[in-house]
């Protein structure tokens, strides 16, 4: 090719001065700036290599992200569990107990129970056969708290000091008598 001059092909632009550099160039032609090594290709977004599809998808937060996370599921889970202890030592719990009292015309009959003291102690009473009953509930050092006549009734306390002695007299009966008995009372689950 006569006429012609050779072509230089571009590698890269001056760092000084932004001029281009040709290929294998040791100083920049405009401004005799330095090019060590090979010179600098243009500034802007690195390109992916050919088949390079990009980091892996992932889902979610971050390990450490995570991790608090779980973190933070463990103490509230612990903080519920200590208040539902807390609430349910103070709460009292319904809680009910069942006996019957046998006497006869001869035996009185009696059952003693333990309520824990300062709770609320009710209950209904009920006796079979036709003829009337003496029923009486007696605490602790012989206060009664409880004294009724009659085939049925009901009673209402507050439990302190111990025991409590339910006791039935059928001395005015011919036959045996069943007394059936039914407290209820609170007390705290704990």
């Amino acid at each position: 090719m006569v006429g012609q001059l050779p072509r230089r092909t571009i590698a890269g632009y001056c760092p000084r001065c932004g001029q281009p550099l040709p290929a294998q160039a040791a100083f920049c032609g405009a401004c005799g700036t330095p090019t060590p090594g090979p010179p600098l290709l243009p500034a802007g977004p690195p390109q992916p290599a050919p088949g390079f599809t990009g980091p892996p998808a992932t889902t979610g937060p971050p390990p450490a992200a995570r991790g608090n996370r779980a973190l933070w599921v463990i103490v509230i889970a612990v903080g519920v569990v200590v208040a539902a202890i807390l609430i349910l030592a103070v709460v009292p719990v319904a809680q009910s107990a069942s006996f019957k009292i046998y006497s006869t015309q001869v035996q009185p009959g009696d059952y003693s129970k333990s309520f824990p003291d300062g709770v609320s102690v009710s209950g209904h009473w009920s006796a079979t056969g036709a003829k009337p009953v003496s029923f009486t509930v007696v605490g602790f050092l012989l206060s009664q708290v409880v004294s009724e006549n009659g085939t049925a009734g009901s009673f209402v306390f507050t439990a302190e000091l111990g025991p409590y002695l339910f006791s039935v007299d059928s001395a005015n009966t011919t036959s045996p008598v069943t007394t059936s008995v039914t407290v209820t009372y609170n007390a705290p689950l704990l």
